[in-house]
């Protein structure tokens, strides 16, 4: 096995980072391997199957696909190798975007992982010397551990929670700051489970709930399969009376969500 097939693998197998760090893992893979590639086509129907919940890297894989039918393999190369220069100009843009709404806060409350949420909370950082952030672990692989590993060379005074406690940690933010996995036509966003609880619990508490999502999340219609995990993630245990269920993402109604920040 090549050590392109052998890292393709282990990114297929990762469950703990959001869409934007799978991609981003992902774009830098081809980019390092690309002259010695030569079944791009299958690796991209791969991709698509595997990661088909993440709108995001379904557009990135869309752009491959069409360079491919062109059979322009230079901006092939072109697209894939400029896309980090792309990607965090789209965070600058995201949080100039986003800064007006939150500028009078400084305590904040989000889930999982993202790394639109790492590239903005890193902006934030550079703007108030006080920020007091609360991350929900996000069951049943914790992403938000990795979140918070990635956020603590920045100083910020965090705490980590289970979803349980969303609804006492929103009580005491100022607002909720969440990415998005899709933005569908209607306005819904799908994000990972947990994301409702977190927005119902704003809505009650009367706290502002933003989501915060390139444009290449957007899907042009409301279709949303909630594919079912492995149940032993939840609980490694059989009996005919018992009923575990796993699933990762969820809708997020609209009428929950106070602002779309987009580029």
């Amino acid at each position: 096995m090549s050590n392109f097939d052998s890292e393709f693998r282990e990114l297929l197998d990762n469950k703990s980072s959001g869409s934007k760090e799978l991609l981003y893992k992902f774009n830098s893979l081809l980019y390092l391997n690309f002259k010695n590639i030569s079944n791009l086509t299958s690796i991209i129907n791969i991709a698509k199957n595997r990661w088909k919940e993440f709108q995001t890297i379904q557009t990135y894989l869309h752009k491959l696909e069409k360079y491919i039918h062109d059979n322009d393999k230079e901006n092939l190369f072109g697209f894939i190798r400029n896309y980090l220069t792309t990607e965090n100009s789209i965070y600058d843009t995201l949080f100039n975007k986003l800064y007006p709404h939150i500028k009078t806060y400084n305590s904040f409350i989000t889930i999982s992982n993202s790394r639109t949420i790492q590239e903005i909370f890193t902006r934030l950082k550079k703007r108030k010397k006080k920020i007091d952030l609360t991350i929900s672990e996000s069951r049943p692989q914790n992403e938000g551990k990795v979140l918070a590993d990635n956020l603590l060379s920045l100083e910020i005074n965090m705490n980590y929670i289970t979803e349980a406690m969303i609804p006492e940690y929103v009580k005491k933010c100022d607002a909720a700051i969440v990415g998005a996995d899709t933005i569908l036509k209607n306005g819904n966003i799908v994000n990972k489970v947990g994301s409702r609880l977190l927005a119902i619990a704003c809505q009650y508490y009367d706290k502002p709930f933003f989501v915060v999502a390139d444009k290449s999340k957007k899907k042009s219609d409301n279709n949303f399969n909630q594919n079912q995990y492995d149940s032993s993630e939840i609980w490694d245990y059989y009996h005919t009376n018992i009923h575990i269920k796993n699933f990762y993402f969820e809708i997020v109604d609209k009428k929950l969500i106070t602002k779309i920040i987009t580029d």
